[in-house]
C-alpha cells in the first residue's frame, strides 16, 4: 500500500467551537491505483487532499506513506516528503505570471536542489513529453488553458513523484481540452503512477479504477 489511512479525523478550531472536517477516515491506496474522490461542498474532499500531500498534519488517527508514519513529522520533514513524493495538479493552473513554461516546470527541481543544466534537462524532457516543445519559452498568458494545465502536470512530474495529486484538474477547460488531459492521465496511470483525482464530474470519476464518495468528513 501506498497510503494508509487508520481513523484520521482533522478538527479545526473555530472560535469557541470547532469544526470536524474529517471524521475517523480509514483508506488504502494502492500502488499505481487511480483513485477518484467525489463529495459536495464542505464534504471534506480539500482536507483529505491536504492530509495525503502532506500539507497539514490530522488532528488524530496515523497516516502511513511508503511506509513513513506522516503522523509524526516535523514541518520541515513534511515539506521533503512533500516535494519528494507528491506532485500536485490544480484547478487554477497555480503557474507564475514572471516565468515561462520552462522556467515553472523547473521550480520543484530548484527547491531539491538540482544544478540548473539539470534543472532545464528534465524540465524540457517533461514539457517534451506532454506535447509543449515548441512552447517552452511561453509565459502564462500566451498558452490557452489547455496548454496551463499541461505546463502545470509537467511541473508535478518533473521530480517523478510517486503520487500524482489532482484537484478539479479539468474545471477551467472545455469538454475537449479536459478530455485531453483526462487522457494524459490514463498515461500516467499506465506509467505507474498512483493518481488520486478529485472532481465533482462523474463521466471523469468513472475513468478511475474506484470512487470514493465522502460526505460531512465521512466515507459513505
Amino acid at each position: 500500500m501506498v497510503i494508509q489511512f487508520d481513523k484520521i479525523s482533522k478538527v479545526y478550531p473555530m472560535g469557541e467551537k470547532s469544526v470536524e472536517a474529517l471524521q475517523e477516515i480509514s483508506l488504502e491506496v494502492e500502488e499505481g491505483e487511480f483513485l477518484s474522490i467525489m463529495g459536495p461542498s464542505g464534504s471534506g474532499k480539500s482536507t483529505l487532499m491536504n492530509i495525503i500531500g502532506c500539507l497539514t498534519r490530522p488532528t488524530s488517527g496515523q497516516y502511513i506513506l511508503e511506509g513513513l508514519d506522516i503522523s509524526r513529522l516535523s514541518s520541515d520533514e513534511l515539506a521533503k516528503v512533500r516535494n519528494k513524493k507528491v506532485g500536485f495538479i490544480f484547478q487554477a493552473f497555480n503557474l507564475l505570471p514572471r516565468m515561462d513554461a520552462l522556467e515553472n516546470v523547473a521550480l520543484p527541481l530548484v527547491y531539491a536542489g538540482c544544478t540548473s543544466k539539470r534543472q532545464r534537462e528534465l524540465s524540457g524532457e517533461i514539457l517534451t513529453s506532454v506535447g509543449l516543445a515548441d512552447r517552452m519559452n511561453h509565459h502564462p498568458n500566451k498558452l490557452s488553458g489547455g496548454e496551463q494545465q499541461r505546463v502545470a502536470i509537467a511541473r508535478a512530474l518533473v521530480n517523478n513523484p510517486s503520487i500524482i495529486l489532482a484537484d478539479e484538474p479539468t474545471g477551467n477547460l472545455d469538454t475537449k481540452t479536459g478530455e485531453e488531459i483526462m487522457r494524459i492521465f490514463k498515461d500516467m496511470r499506465q506509467q505507474g503512477k498512483t493518481i488520486i483525482l478529485v472532481t465533482h464530474d462523474q463521466s471523469k470519476a468513472e475513468l478511475a479504477d474506484r470512487i470514493v464518495y465522502l460526505r460531512d468528513g465521512r466515507i459513505l
